[in-house]
């Protein structure tokens, strides 16, 4: 006999888990920790050289600007699996954005989250379940600004959002390997619905030189 204890308080979903049985006893108990889906808020987005960090980047043609981004699970006694940092910039006018301590991972950025026109997505994973017992996390970055294309430093921005990952079945997963049937991504690769936790908020960065900091 195989007895497994779990809950869900919040309604939303939990991350599933594996589990090995030993067939060889009569019975198996196994109380499992599960984390229910998280909801992540971004708390700031601002210059990293402005002491309070919230001030927008003083950006212009060949400046590098460094910026910092803190967020969060906010959704008690839950996890937020492997967070998705998605930051869309101006094609002709951003050469690139870099941020330290996440692994570079636009090929898993989900085709649901469209840029507007002439942007782009740069997307970066964290590569752990950010638990709501943590606190915020910081990360630091920087902004290249093309040496040759002027920004509109009145609307031009930098808008990011944190995208939750997590595991779907397909729809033939009867006929395949559990590897293979069940998939964890940032949306459901079928049907492009979101799946796991909600997307967060998004929040800009905005390139003005009044009261900027570069």
């Amino acid at each position: 006999m195989l007895v497994i204890n779990e809950s869900v308080t919040n309604g939303l979903g939990i991350y599933p888990q594996i589990l090995t049985v030993d067939a060889s006893g009569p019975t198996a108990v196994h109380n499992i920790q599960t984390y229910e889906f998280g909801d992540a808020h971004i708390a700031n987005i601002g210059s990293s050289v402005d002491p309070a960090e919230s001030h927008n980047v003083s950006g212009g043609p060949g400046k590098t600007c460094g910026f910092v981004i803190s967020f969060a699970n906010n959704e008690s006694s839950s996890g937020y699996n492997k967070p998705l940092i998605m930051c869309m910039t101006n094609t002709s006018a951003i050469v690139d954005v870099y941020l330290n301590g996440v692994t570079p991972a636009d090929s898993k950025a989900p085709i649901r989250i469209s840029a507007e026109s002439s942007k782009e997505w740069h997307t970066w994973e964290l590569d752990r379940m950010l638990k709501s017992t943590e606190g915020a996390v910081k990360l630091t970055g920087t902004i290249e600004f093309s040496s040759k294309t002027p920004i509109d430093d009145e609307t031009d921005n930098m808008t990011c959002v944190i995208v939750d990952q997590a595991t779907f079945k397909l729809a033939e997963y009867k006929t395949l390997s559990l590897n293979e049937g069940f998939v964890e991504a940032a949306e459901n690769t079928e049907t492009r619905a979101e799946i796991g936790g909600f997307d967060s908020n998004r929040l800009p960065l905005y390139y003005s030189h009044t009261g900027g900091y570069c």
